[in-house]
């Protein structure tokens, strides 16, 4: 009977290992077709891992050998999987920090004090004339720049090294099905391996365990020294600003994105970068963002507009961009608010027209196309909304979804196509 079920089990880790090599490991808008190659490598790896199952499966084959093997190898596959999120984030800063974008958009819709919830009061009135749009969110990083501080190590810590090990909301919230197929996988084998004399053998589950901490140690001292040293350069960039050595403090800047090339689409490093070449005058995407954010808080809008539209015209989602999108989103939204929907109208389809991704413009646009009986476009914006939503994990967007289709609702209403209109009432959010 327990040979029947041994047998079973490593069945079950060849076909876990299977769909972890023909799955997806992670997925994000405007960037499903690229990223691939280092994904590629690891669904490679899971493919020649499923040999292992079928070797043991077959006890002719000196199973005892292989079994040996896999608890000698499966400690260090098991690491190296879990390595994918850092790796991803590593290689391709670009798309991890507009993971992250995504999911504080999200954040900011969906929380208990945005949009969705904050609009109930008002959303039965006409065409949810009386609505206001909750400002943008505020800074955007795939994770936080690290502080060397005494108490660096500490429970309060946790979070953040969990992001720096590239576990954070940019890879969780986009996460496929392939790389926790994948760790199960590895598990389910490690544990199988334990088998002696068809008994469960503790001491190969302790030098497994043991080849395990030393495998994750290595890792963790590795990823987590890149993160030090780039916040050892951030760190030296703010001393040397105090100091009035603003070419040093802008070369100290440049190197941390050696070691975390994600800083360079963080908003608090355009910013500082902003500000250096400011000092510095250098012309630069960075000055015009930042000068463009100072025009914005001292209320000269169509000036700080005029500096962020340069670099709003380019599809490219780099944090430069990014942020000049965010700059023409405050405006928008603070251009609906006033009543000023004509302005509010041109500036989020600016924004759409670079990236139709932005799930807080959409919902902007949304809103302006219902009150302006343009039923038409919202349709497409609520279509689009739909494809962005598929990428996402959580189920926490089935509130946006329902909003969306609770738009399309009272368009349907208002066009006299009550059945049509009862319908998306009723499965709004599905």
């Amino acid at each position: 009977m327990h040979s029947f079920l041994y047998r079973v089990a490593l069945v079950f880790s060849f076909i876990l290992f299977f769909f972890a090599g023909i799955s997806n490991w992670v997925l994000i808008p405007s960037y499903a077709d690229l990223g691939r190659e280092v994904e590629l490598v690891f669904r490679v790896l899971s493919g020649l891992i499923c040999l292992l199952p079928i070797l043991l499966f077959f006890e002719s084959l000196r199973a005892e050998n292989w079994r040996e093997v896999v608890s000698k190898l499966s400690p260090i596959v098991l690491v190296v999987f879990l390595s994918f999120p850092f790796l991803f984030k590593f290689l391709y800063p670009i798309i991890s920090t507009h993971g992250a974008w995504l999911h504080i958009q999200h954040q900011n819709l969906s929380w208990l004090g945005g949009d969705i919830y904050t609009t109930q009061e008002y959303s039965g009135f006409g065409k949810k004339n009386r609505l206001f749009v909750i400002d943008s969110p505020g800074e955007v990083s795939a994770s936080a720049v690290p502080k060397l501080e005494p108490d660096f190590f500490s429970l309060g810590t946790v979070q953040e090294i969990v992001v720096w090990l590239g576990y954070g909301d940019s890879f969780l919230q986009f996460a496929g099905k392939g790389f926790f197929l994948a760790v199960g996988g590895v598990l389910l084998l490690s544990i199988l391996s334990f088998r002696e004399a068809n008994n469960f053998s503790f001491s190969l589950f302790s030098k497994w365990l043991r080849r395990l901490v030393c495998s994750l140690g290595s890792f963790f001292f590795i990823s987590l020294s890149f993160s030090l040293v780039s916040g050892s350069f951030v760190h030296q960039a703010e001393q040397k600003i105090m100091g009035g050595f603003y070419p040093e403090a802008r070369a100290s800047l440049l190197k941390s994105t050696i070691f975390m090339p994600a800083l360079k689409h963080s908003s608090s490093w355009i910013v500082q970068m902003g500000l250096l070449d400011n000092k510095l005058g250098i012309e630069s995407g960075e000055r015009d963002v930042f000068l463009a954010k100072i025009k914005l808080e001292s209320g000269k809008k169509s000036q700080a507009v005029s500096l962020a539209i340069k670099h709003t015209k380019s599809e490219s989602l780099s944090g430069l961009n990014r942020e000049a999108r965010r700059i023409l989103l405050r405006t928008a939204i603070d251009a609906y608010n006033s009543g000023r929907i004509v302005e509010a109208t041109a500036t989020v389809q600016e924004i759409l027209a670079s990236d139709n991704t932005s799930l807080k413009a959409n919902y902007l646009a949304q809103l302006i196309t219902l009150r302006s009986r343009d039923y038409e476009s919202l349709e497409k914006l609520v279509e689009q909304q739909k494809s962005i939503y598929r990428f996402f994990n959580s189920k926490s967007k089935k509130p946006v979804l329902a909003s969306g289709d609770e738009n399309l609702a009272l368009a349907k209403l208002e066009q006299g196509e009550l059945e049509e209109s009862l319908r998306l009432w009723k499965d709004r959010g599905r």
